[in-house]
């Protein structure tokens, strides 16, 4: 049977069909360089603390308190990213692709920023320490720079359906797709983690779990976009509802 759309859902749709969403994306985006600014500039006081003669993946000791510190300042900034795309827009996918777009600027900024202050990375073959929640994600600078990429691919897309009037709705078996995927890409960075413990500097990085979590997550959006009238609603948006240039 068709999952019909709620009322409060086409309010949301209708009330950010209202919005400029060049004009917003562009705020989003001021806000993501600001953001990745202040990220980086942490990250070289913690170098010039903690690796004075030269940065490696390699973990040095730290008080346990400032350990904690360093992963509640992580997972701020995915709280502060989330809130940010919220507050953004009313609808899930306008949200959503909010999010990708902010966290994708957000992480290529933090490396330009780092290259800009301290000349690093050397090379987009570096390692780094991407993340410490729950455990150390580690791989070469290139790999999170192409799945931002794809985020912007993906945001880019999703703003473009909503343009058209068009309304997702994957069912379990598409999240379960794109779920998978995910997971695919966070292995890419744990798998060498356990060698890295035993001070075994990572040499190879598993590119063909991040080549398929990214296909994944396309098709997902694919057999989405495909799908029957259960996936994917088409709700025209009235023409009083758009405002030019309206905020």
């Amino acid at each position: 049977m068709t999952r019909l759309t709620s009322n409060t859902q086409l309010s949301r749709f209708y009330e950010d069909g209202r919005v400029n969403l060049a004009g917003r994306f562009a705020v989003l985006g001021i806000f993501a360089i600001a953001m990745a600014y202040l990220e980086s500039a942490v990250v070289v006081y913690l170098r010039l603390l903690y690796y004075p003669e030269g940065f490696t993946v390699v973990l040095k000791p730290m008080p346990l308190s400032i350990y904690f510190i360093e992963l509640g300042r992580e997972a701020a900034t995915i709280v502060m990213l989330f809130t940010v795309a919220r507050l953004s827009f009313r609808s899930f996918w306008l949200r959503f692709s909010a999010f990708l777009y902010l966290f994708a600027v957000w992480d290529l900024f933090y490396y330009l920023w780092l290259y800009l202050f301290i000349h690093w990375p050397p090379s987009l073959k570096t390692w780094d320490i991407l993340f410490l929640i729950p455990i150390a994600w580690i791989g070469p600078v290139w790999s999170p720079m192409v799945v931002s990429l794809n985020f912007v691919a993906a945001s880019a897309i999703l703003c473009n359906l909503f343009k058209r009037g068009i309304i997702l709705r994957p069912g379990w078996f598409r999240w379960g797709i794109a779920i998978l995927g995910a997971a695919m890409i966070v292995f890419s960075y744990f798998n060498r983690v356990p060698a890295l413990l035993q001070g075994v500097l990572p040499t190879a990085y598993s590119w063909q779990w991040l080549v398929g979590g990214l296909a994944l997550g396309w098709a997902a959006l694919g057999l989405t976009l495909v799908g029957d009238k259960q996936r994917v609603l088409h709700i025209p948006i009235p023409s009083d509802a758009v405002k030019k240039g309206g905020e």
